[in-house]
């Protein structure tokens, strides 16, 4: 068992006050001992048990902060290391003495049976072997029992996660139908190429109309599935997640090999689990779409603007030309169009009046003629993805 953050070289006041201080009844315990060390020592083993729920290997983790605050409290001379004993007797005989004063048990089996009964409860609730471990130890400290090996542990927590295992997995299969069950079988199939199951675990492609239809196939197809065949509704959700986590870890084969209830289990939860990630999957591929649709407009949008408006600048210089002769003329009342003509070419003036005409069109319209030919693709995907999740 790892030391705990009590022996941390860098503890504050506060916790040095909480877990290494000694009261009236500790300090004339340790008086007892032989010797300034050893009674050190048995002050460190001793406020070490309380908290942790065993003996200490070894004296050299310890701290010299925690070392000399228990020495102020007993009245001895601060150290500068706190070594080892030198004599194995001497520690073996402190740990009866300090069992018997802090009132420890052994681990027995009545303890193991307590134990058991909370780490099924535990891992019922959904709690992971590291957790486990963690409220394991210090439930024995409150219960004032040592610890045993921690071999011990692991494999009790081991077997609180197959018991609620093997129930979850009977829970789950007794809520499928026949016919969910034997759509389940059927993601694992191959027939000589790849599972549909291995393609519900594809991560999305680039985003395209045809990526994002192809989701939104597939979105239906668990949908369908998990909205009338698939309540998970009594199992704790991190449970399905684990499960969840397992069907997209193993392939179609290590499946096929697994027990029936844990099978359809593990199939039930990844489907579960998997109509949400394809709704992340699509909603992002949707913002994604519309933001690359956004950057070829902008980028489209700059580069016939900039046309046009090399266009209408030129037309505009030949119109303002063409009026400025007119106006210019000594009779400008008896011009004909010919005259006009003899200066400006007829198809020049045209030109230039329809480059004009088109500039104005596009500053009026601006994005639109870019954006709307394919919003009709995307936008009624988002909306049937955003009903189907409301």
């Amino acid at each position: 068992m790892a030391n705990p953050v009590w022996l941390a070289q860098d503890l504050s006041n506060e916790e040095l006050a909480h877990n290494w201080t000694l009261s009236p009844d500790d300090i004339r315990e340790i008086r007892t001992c032989r010797g300034a060390e050893n009674q050190t020592r048995f002050a460190v083993q001793l406020c070490f048990v309380r908290q942790s729920g065993h003996f200490l290997d070894s004296y050299q983790s310890v701290s010299l902060k925690i070392v000399n605050h228990l020495c102020l409290q007993i009245d001895l001379s601060p150290v500068l290391f706190l070594a080892d004993e030198n004599r194995p007797a001497t520690a073996t005989s402190y740990r009866p003495r300090i069992i018997k004063y802090l009132r420890f048990a052994s681990f027995d089996d009545k303890i193991r049976e307590q134990l058991s009964d909370h780490l099924r409860e535990r891992a019922a609730e959904g709690f992971q072997a590291r957790e486990l471990e963690e409220q394991s130890e210090q439930m024995l400290v409150k219960w004032k029992v040592l610890l045993p090996p921690a071999t011990v542990i692991k494999r009790l927590i081991s077997d609180a996660a197959n018991y609620v295992q093997n129930d979850v997995f009977s829970v789950i299969s007794r809520s499928l139908s026949e016919e969910v069950k034997q759509k389940l079988e059927s993601l694992l199939e191959t027939n000589n190429q790849r599972s549909e199951l291995f393609y519900l675990k594809e991560y999305p492609p680039q985003a395209s109309t045809k990526a994002i239809l192809k989701y939104l196939e597939r979105y239906r197809y668990v949908n369908n599935l998990t909205a009338v065949g698939i309540n998970l509704s009594e199992v704790n959700p991190s449970i399905i997640r684990h499960l969840a986590f397992l069907g997209k870890k193993y392939d179609a084969w290590t499946l096929r090999r697994m027990p029936e209830e844990k099978r359809h289990a593990v199939l039930a939860s990844f489907l579960f689990e998997t109509e949400r990630s394809l709704l992340d999957y699509l909603v992002a591929m949707h913002h994604q779409y519309l933001l690359d649709m956004n950057r070829q407009s902008k980028h489209a949008f700059e580069g016939k603007s900039a046309r046009l408006r090399r266009g209408s600048a030129d037309g505009m210089s030949l119109l303002i030309s063409a009026m400025r002769n007119i106006l210019g003329q000594t009779e400008p009342v008896n011009t004909t169009l010919s005259d006009i003509f003899e200066v400006f070419q007829p198809e020049s003036l045209e030109q230039a009046l329809e480059d004009c005409e088109k500039w104005k069109k596009f500053e009026r319209f601006r994005l639109s003629w870019r954006i709307g030919g394919s919003l009709h693709l995307v936008s009624p995907i988002f909306l049937y993805v955003c009903g189907t999740a409301v």
